[in-house]
């Protein structure tokens, strides 16, 4: 982080602080268009509202919520709101999801730009291919979104690489990309979802301007 007199989750979180204010909203990308990959093309793994349910950092299981709490996060690569939270909580996440305090669902939308479509693409190409890669890939990519503006494909698929996958030519060929626009329409239409990021714990929604709190009440479900 640029402030190195600050711990870097202080630091993401007094940057989360003025953007949670201002989350992404639906403006931007087009959302409804004809993606160029296979519109019957669904990761084997996706839930039905287009989301990864995560058990542990390195398992996907579509049937996998237990009775801890369950924690669905909204997030679009390409919104800068979404870069922070990332980056403050991503550790945190990753240690609740080791523990089997939580489990995780990531349902990547597309409300920005185009590289939305790019990046929620790619992270959908993961979890297909190498769905252990999944979280620490979705959660690199997102929160560098917090120092650059956006990745190319061959960056996207050079980021995959650090993790071990080949995901370069799904990336290229957009192979879910028509899944990324029905996962974005379905959160329009069917979640009510406005903006990213948007947080839900065991149904609750937490609200837009306690971001930098997160890990409070995540906490605070796990203690009951």
């Amino acid at each position: 982080m640029r402030h190195s007199r600050k711990s870097p989750k202080a630091v993401a979180a007094s940057l989360l602080a003025v953007v949670a204010l201002a989350s992404c909203g639906t403006f931007g990308g087009d959302n409804g268009s004809a993606a160029d990959g296979d519109s019957a093309m669904t990761p084997s793994l996706a839930g039905d509202q287009g989301g990864f349910v995560l058990t542990s950092p390195s398992q996907i299981s579509p049937d996998g919520q237990t009775d801890a709490p369950h924690v669905v996060i909204y997030s679009d690569p390409a919104c800068p709101a979404c870069a922070q939270m990332e980056a403050s909580f991503h550790s945190d996440l990753d240690q609740w999801l080791t523990e089997g305090a939580i489990t995780v669902e990531y349902r990547s939308v597309a409300f920005v730009s185009d590289y939305s479509h790019d990046a929620a693409n790619a992270f959908a190409c993961m979890a297909e291919e190498s769905p252990e890669n999944y979280f620490s890939y979705l959660g690199e990519v997102t929160a560098e979104r917090v120092n650059v503006d956006e990745l190319s494909e061959d960056e996207l698929t050079e980021r995959a690489g650090r993790h071990g996958a080949d995901i370069g030519q799904c990336i290229t060929d957009g192979s879910f990309e028509s899944f990324v626009t029905d996962t974005t329409e379905t959160a329009l239409e069917d979640g009510g979802i406005e903006g990213t990021p948007t947080v839900i714990i065991d149904g609750a929604e937490v609200p837009s301007d306690d971001f930098m709190n997160l890990d409070h009440h995540i906490s605070s479900a796990i203690s009951g």
